[in-house]
Order: C-alpha cells, then structure tokens, then sequence
C-alpha cells in the first residue's frame, strides 16, 4: 500500500496540480497521497487497489505500480489452461472481462485522489465518462503511448549506437594474447603500458555502455509513464 501511494498516488496528485496551476511541491503531494489512503479502505476502494496491483500487470492495461508491474501467470497454470479447451474459453473470457472493467473504472482513481468522490461514486463517473468520451480518449491514449514508444525506443538505440561505434574500432585493435592482469590493485595504474591502459579503458567503457543502457532505460521509462499520467490526468480534468 506504501508503494502505491508513493508510486501511484503521488503521480495523480503532482499532474493534477500542474494541470490546476498550482505549487507541485513533493512533500505536500507525498502527505495527500498518504491522507488519501483512508478513501480506499472500503470493499469498492479495495477492488480498485486490487486490480491495480494485480488484474493490471497480468492483462497488461491499466495503471500499474513497480513492485507488481513484472508480474506474471505461472507457467503450470498456463500449461493447465493450454492443455483444456474449457479453461481456455475461461482463461480468454476472464480477460475480456477484465479489460472491460479496466477500461470502464479508468478515471476511478482520478475521480477519488483529484475529486474526492467515493471509490463507488468514482466507478460511476468513470463509467459516465468512457460512455460520453471514450473515442476521444482511445485515440488520444493510442498516439500518446505510440509517440512514447517511438521516442523512448529512438533515443535508446540512437545511443547505444553510438556506444558501439565507439567501442569496436577499439575491440578491433586489441591484442589477441593478453596475459590477464590484476587491475584493482592500485599500485599497478602507475607502471601500466599503453597496451594495458588501452584494454583497461576498453572495459571501463563496456562497463558504462551496461550501465548506461539499464539506467538510462529506467530513466526512459519513468519520463514516458510521467508524460502518459500527465495526458491521461489532462483528459480527466
């Protein structure tokens, strides 16, 4: 519950204050998200944490949070599923049906953190307004998440590009028999040749090029799920 309030909650609150003009300062959106913890302590706000948590994850749509996000059916279940006509039909219908109350109850966690409406009260409205805009919104979500994608996929590749580039004209050069070397000890760095210090270069930049590709990938993935939160918060207001 911390996570989603620290994940999720603070994300709703931060764009909606934007999007209203107002300060979006951290600790007085980290203190509302925990203040709105107490509306989901019904049947109605549990079945929204709920299908955040997991039904989101596993039929991937839907809002998630990082520490479920990954998740997945196990594979003697779905060896199960695969084997039996009749749970496929379960298996595909429960998903349909997931989706459906997915897309349907989107705006909830909007209507109950940015409105102060009842999770119950806030699965009416969002019902009310994928009824009224839900065109609207599909096309918009679609180019949004699409233009994200394509940004996100561009930059990565465009550098890791570039990383390569760099570092196989050097891969190129290097000697075939090296002897191994004990690099961290110190008082080597001094007496190093030109061939070690260009093998030791060479493996500080695969080291970062590693490195990089994960943060940077994280770094991707947090401003694309800020910018769809954002454009989302926008269609609900």
């Amino acid at each position: 519950l911390v996570w989603v309030t620290l994940d999720l909650f603070f994300r709703v609150h931060m764009t909606g204050d934007i999007l209203h003009g107002e300060d979006g300062r951290i600790f007085k959106n980290i203190g509302n998200s925990f203040k709105s913890v107490k509306q989901f302590i019904n049947p109605a706000g549990i079945s929204i944490l709920l299908y955040i948590l997991f039904a989101a994850p596993l039929i991937g749509f839907g809002f998630t949070v990082g520490i479920t996000e990954n998740i997945a059916i196990p594979n003697f279940i779905m060896e199960v599923l695969q084997k039996s006509t009749a749970f496929k039909v379960i298996g595909v219908v429960a998903v349909a049906a997931l989706l459906i109350v997915g897309f349907l109850f989107l705006f909830s966690l909007h209507a109950v953190l940015l409105s102060g409406m009842t999770p119950k009260e806030a699965k009416k409205y969002s019902i009310h307004l994928m009824k009224k805009n839900r065109k609207r919104f599909v096309v918009t979500m679609l180019v949004v998440i699409a233009l994200v994608f394509v940004v996100r996929n561009g930059i990565s590749l465009g550098l890791n590009a570039a990383l390569q580039a760099g570092l196989d004209p050097v891969a190129g050069s290097l000697p075939v028999n090296f002897v191994e070397r004990d690099y961290s000890d110190p008082s080597l760095w001094f007496i190093l040749s030109e061939e070690d210090m260009m093998i030791m270069n060479y493996r500080v930049g695969c080291a970062f090029a590693v490195m990089e590709g994960g943060y940077l990938d994280m770094f991707l993935a947090l401003l694309g799920s800020s910018f769809i939160m954002f454009v989302f918060t926008k269609l609900y207001i």
